[in-house]
């Protein structure tokens, strides 16, 4: 199997060769030797195929592999980079399937296109962070991770360690409900001997901003570039970033960013000096605030499994109530606490978030499983978080559908039209929908698209 395996990269390469590679535009496909395995491609601005490049492999948690290309494309011109996102990679899915997809990309890129072996760096967000840290672990060829809004891995054996030699760059918003992850795992890091460091962008859940991704990548490329081939100490590039971030996120965390810039590229940067005093302060504010979130976490996360068993009915779930009692609460008290308590503030918009995104996942992950009970509740939680009527009457179409409950799920389809939505097309492309074919608000729909 080996020496199989070794021809087959041999004839990849071959063919490679006499392919040519659109460069500063996206490929949106890229079939690998795996059938029904492919990824997107961006190549940068005067790329030369004799030459070794760094690259970076994403993995984004709704498979939306344009995504973190559109977005950091400017870099790789930059920085001379090739990017790639896998089109298979995708949260609610079996974790084995991430993996795979990795396999097949790298060993693709490494046959396609001369790769600088020591640059190559694993990068996802949310659930495509949490695969970019299993990849980089299960895999040699990667020596290096950017993780966006989440650290922890997916299973134990994936944990990053001292011993893996791979630095770790974490990027969070503080108002990401993953920021006390990101708060945690920073030590968790450092006491297993990881090489790392944790940016804080002022955001919610979602891919970093492009300035705050590229002081990441620059700090991985210092990490990495050993032969200083690349070496990159851009200070005014830093000092704008570092005044950006004293403007825009808290101070413990502006000042606890500079000194890491400090000690990890020997450089004077902009001074962000704060009174000893006034630091202690604000450490112990935050301390307080992250304490009070964890309390609250775990009293959320428990009344979800407790809401989950019980019946899917707003009159008789009264953990579902509180929950969603609790969320719109904390909604108010984040803009209350916003001049008087700006931790605290923070804190109350990751706990509405964590709320709002709980809702969400068990949702998508009872109608996988058919758990229509968790779905259910779950879908009532997140709209009530977000307040959006069409995604509301669409998952439960959808839930109805599924449950072959087709008076239900007409209904639903008709508050949906009347909400507005129009899409006929994305009705047809869910096959959990035909059940409703032969249905009048069904048919109407789907001929408006033709």
């Amino acid at each position: 199997m080996k020496n199989l395996f070794t021809v087959l990269l041999i004839c990849m390469f071959k063919a490679s060769l006499s392919q040519s590679w659109p460069i500063a535009e996206i490929v949106d496909t890229v079939q690998t030797a795996v059938p029904d395995q492919s990824y997107a491609l961006y190549l940068p601005l005067n790329y030369d195929a004799e030459k070794k490049y760094p690259v970076i492999f994403f993995f984004e948690p709704l498979a939306r592999a344009q995504l973190p290309l559109n977005l950091y494309r400017d870099l790789a011109d930059k920085y001379g980079l090739i990017l790639t996102c896998s089109n298979n990679s995708k949260n609610f899915t079996l974790p084995m399937a991430s993996l795979d997809a990795a396999d097949a990309i790298i060993k693709d890129v490494f046959a396609k296109f001369k790769v600088n072996e020591d640059m190559t760096i694993a990068s996802g967000f949310s659930g495509g962070s949490r695969v970019s840290m299993a990849v980089a672990t299960q895999f040699p060829a990667v020596r290096g991770i950017i993780g966006v809004g989440a650290v922890g891995p997916m299973f134990s054996e994936h944990t990053l360690k001292g011993s893996h030699r791979i630095p770790y760059v974490g990027l969070v918003g503080d108002k990401d409900f993953n920021y006390l992850e990101h708060y945690r795992g920073e030590r968790l890091l450092t006491e297993n001997g990881v090489d790392n460091i944790r940016l804080v962008f002022n955001r919610e859940h979602q891919w970093a901003p492009v300035d705050d991704y590229e002081i990441g990548l620059i700090w991985m490329i210092k990490k990495l570039d050993q032969s200083g081939a690349m070496a990159i100490v851009n200070k005014p590039l830093i000092d704008d970033y570092l005044q950006k971030v004293s403007d825009s996120v808290s101070i413990v965390d502006a000042a606890r960013i500079s000194k890491c810039f400090e000690s990890d590229f020997g450089v004077d940067v902009i001074d962000m000096s704060v009174d000893a005093s006034l630091l202690a302060k604000e450490q112990k504010k935050l301390t307080k605030a992250i304490e009070v979130e964890e309390k609250l976490r775990l009293q959320l996360e428990d009344s979800l499994h407790t809401a989950f068993k019980l019946q899917p009915n707003k009159n008789r779930n009264s953990a579902m109530n509180w929950i969603i009692s609790t969320g719109l609460t904390h909604k108010r008290r984040k803009e209350q606490y916003q001049k008087r308590d700006p931790y605290r503030a923070l804190m109350y918009a990751r706990v509405f978030n964590f709320i709002k995104a709980s809702g969400y996942e068990f949702a998508m992950e009872g109608l996988i499983r058919k758990n229509y009970t968790q779905a259910y509740v779950a879908i009532e939680i997140c709209s009530s978080m977000i307040e959006n009527e069409r995604w509301e009457n669409w998952m439960k179409c959808k839930l109805y559908a599924m449950n072959n409950d087709i008076p239900t799920a007409t209904h639903y389809l008709e508050k949906l039209i009347k909400s507005g939505f129009e899409n006929g097309k994305a009705l047809q492309a869910d096959s959990t929908f035909n059940v409703l074919k032969d249905t009048k608000p069904y048919i109407e729909l789907t001929s408006r698209n033709h």
